[in-house]
């Protein structure tokens, strides 16, 4: 339950059925947009990240979601922006340096890469302790030159955000930034409630979080579990990891009825007749009534 105090409110709310009015309603009261509670706004609320709108799986109440999609849906296809996109595998992770200090951030697993990388912003800013400074020489796919860097070799601790278990990790810093990559899609999100299934890089933050930190070969088969992967389609698989189910591969037009039940339902729509809701609404909107 959202709010600790739904007995205290009237029981009527028809009147104040507009989500601008109930945002603005929440904003002139100054309640949490996501609890509904008072006392603190959404960035500071303690549900922040673990509960999400059941229509649009963003960080606020479902009575002020503007999306349009419906109330329930199907996991038999995947719906994208693209037909024809290849998921790499991310991962979001918790670092921490020699203070202690943790940063949460994204990380790119690539077996195809020798070393791993780490970028030289989050070097600085947990103080990570020096190796080695070493001559590397980077070679990009399809391309015959070479570039050779001094780049420190520094050493962190990497922990997945579901687990407890660390990994030390020894990776060159990299002064590049990374494409951006989107999260793992709604679509396929929804395997972690239907599934039970723990996601690395799930998809309940926007923007997604940057991408940082690069894990290569030398490291790659340390995070990758023994158990089979689950495949999705031909094309498309979660690959078991210590740091959660990794989404890896190409999603063009491919179906996802390996792992889904024919229909699932996903979410429920607001319904005013919900008598918690309705009593909230109500005594929020006395002062608005014409």
């Amino acid at each position: 339950m959202f709010c600790d105090n739904w007995g205290h409110w009237a029981e009527d709310c028809r009147e104040v059925t507009d989500v601008k009015d109930r945002t603005e309603k929440l904003k002139l009261t100054l309640r949490c947009f996501l609890c509904l509670n008072r006392g603190h706004s959404l960035k500071d609320c303690s549900k922040r990240g673990k509960v999400h709108c059941s229509k649009c799986r963003k960080s606020h109440h479902h009575s002020i979601c503007n999306a349009d999609r419906p109330v329930s849906t199907s996991v038999n296809q995947i719906n994208t922006q693209s037909r024809d996109f290849t998921h790499l595998q991310t991962a979001r992770i918790w670092l921490t340096g020699p203070t202690g200090f943790k940063k949460l951030t994204r990380c790119l697993l690539d077996a195809g890469s020798q070393s791993s990388f780490i970028h030289t912003s989050l070097v600085d800013q947990l103080q990570l302790p020096v190796l080695d400074q070493r001559d590397v020489i980077i070679t990009p796919f399809q391309s015959t030159a070479s570039a050779l860097h001094s780049r420190r070799l520094v050493q962190f601790t990497l922990q997945a955000i579901w687990a407890k278990t660390t990994l030390t990790v020894t990776a060159f810093e990299s002064a590049h930034t990374y494409s951006a990559h989107p999260t793992i899609p709604h679509d396929v999100s929804t395997l972690h409630c239907t599934r039970n299934l723990r996601l690395a890089d799930p998809n309940d933050t926007s923007p997604d979080p940057l991408i940082q930190v690069l894990i290569g070969g030398d490291h790659y088969w340390k995070l990758i579990k023994d158990n089979p992967p689950l495949r999705i389609s031909p094309s498309l698989v979660l690959l078991p990891s210590t740091l959660g189910w990794i989404l890896s591969g190409n999603r063009s037009g491919v179906s996802v009825h390996h792992v889904a039940i024919n229909n699932i339902e996903l979410c429920q729509d607001f319904d005013f007749r919900d008598s918690q809701i309705r009593h909230f609404w109500s005594l929020e909107a006395m002062g608005i009534r014409h």
